[in-house]
């Protein structure tokens, strides 16, 4: 099935926020929407910066147009990879500044030229921390439950590959670690949260010649702990901390050191360590509106008489998780 995308020339020197905007608070009827980066990104600081910011003005456009939870809105950004038939095999209608030239994509898809005026300058990223260029590591980690796979995941995994040269080694957290978890009758499968990781690392890797390693996560370390082959560890700013942790176990163990390279929180604007990241993307946010679905469900077959016997009764917890 075809989705629609948005055409981005250049993030780094102008702002493109109006144009994404539009796009999706215009077309209601969307459910879904690819964002494709031209401009080749080098350091992370931009990379960390772009995915964020387009992430989450897509998200909050989604949410401004339609009356309804919008987890289910499906958003990818794709970035330093060209245009060709791989990329552009499940593209739509292309959305895209007048200024910004398609031609060459013309005779291939329907191009909507949006006419507006020439984009105000981007904000430029503050280096706050250290910058780090495309594929600087060998073996790069990056670990999560990715439950529900949404943006914040998409931003840690994207990160990831970006910094990767030779391997990239996924942790996918095993159930046995989820089981008190808030809404713990809503999380996937390990085997549908595996597919997930793995259908967007394909949608985005650039280079056929990385090789992923998939472990299951069965202890607070994850592969970090055994597996001494490790440069680089990616984590949110809310987890970094555990970076800390993941390197004196290292170092009990005789391994080196990881450089930790934390990404932003998405949705946590005002959020901080100090307020647990406040309006963070979450995990437990959707499982909660899943539960309360299936609660809703639930009550309208039984004041209608129906029965089913797939149809559970779901205890919900109105306490968020920490």
């Amino acid at each position: 099935m075809s989705s629609p995308a948005i055409y981005i020339q250049n993030p780094i020197k102008y702002d493109y926020k109006q144009l994404v905007k539009h796009v999706i608070e215009s077309n209601p009827g969307f459910s879904g929407v690819i964002i494709y980066i031209e401009q080749y990104i080098e350091d992370s600081l931009h990379l960390n910066y772009i995915l964020s910011k387009y992430y989450s003005i897509a998200r909050e456009a989604a949410t401004a147009s339609r009356n309804q939870s919008t987890y289910k809105f499906d958003i990818d950004i794709i970035f330093n990879r060209p245009i060709d038939a791989t990329v552009v095999s499940n593209w739509g209608i292309v959305f895209t500044w007048e200024q910004d030239s398609l031609d060459d994509l013309r005779s291939e898809f329907n191009v909507i030229t949006i006419k507006s005026e020439q984009p105000n300058e981007s904000f430029k990223a503050e280096i706050e921390t250290e910058s780090f260029k495309g594929q600087e590591f060998d073996t790069v980690a990056v670990g999560g439950t990715f439950d529900h796979l949404h943006d914040g995941h998409k931003i840690l995994l994207s990160m990831a590959i970006f910094l990767t040269k030779k391997k990239l080694i996924i942790g996918i957290t095993g159930e046995q670690l989820l089981v008190k978890k808030k809404f713990h009758d809503q999380i996937e499968s390990f085997e549908t949260r595996q597919s997930a990781v793995l259908k967007f690392i394909d949608l985005i890797n650039v280079d056929p010649y990385i090789s992923i390693d998939i472990y299951q996560i069965t202890d607070v370390c994850g592969p970090t702990g055994f597996v001494s082959d490790i440069d680089g560890l990616v984590l949110s700013r809310e987890t970094a901390s555990g970076g800390e942790y993941v390197n004196n176990y290292r170092k009990e163990q005789g391994f080196s050191a990881l450089k930790v390279i934390a990404i932003d929180v998405i949705g946590g604007e005002g959020g901080d360590k100090s307020n647990n990241w406040k309006g963070k993307l979450s995990s437990t946010d959707i499982r909660e509106f899943e539960s309360n679905r299936s609660k809703r469900q639930f009550n309208h077959n039984e004041t209608n008489g129906v029965q089913h016997d797939s149809v559970k009764r779901i205890k919900v917890d109105d306490k968020k998780e920490e």
